[in-house]
């Protein structure tokens, strides 16, 4: 949402897998999670990611989960 990356859980990745390449990192060990932040310099090169912030309004945002709803129930938008 704010366009920064993540360094997480698997669980903090839930409902972003086909995506989490992008996004950030998944540790699963304390050892993941300390080379993750060691590197982090490395993955992070902006501190704000325009794309991550446009996946986010395209899939996962209000908006989006209101379109999403619509086309299940069949509503016009």
């Amino acid at each position: 949402m704010y366009g920064k990356k993540v360094i997480g859980t698997p669980e903090a990745f839930a409902g972003y897998e086909e995506i989490v390449q992008r996004v950030g990192v998944v540790c699963k060990t304390e050892d993941d999670f300390v080379c993750a932040i060691a590197e982090a310099n490395i993955m992070v090169i902006t501190d704000f990611d325009q794309d991550l912030r446009d996946i986010y309004e395209k899939k996962y945002s209000f908006e989006a989960a209101k379109v999403r709803l619509m086309n299940i129930l069949d509503f016009e938008s």
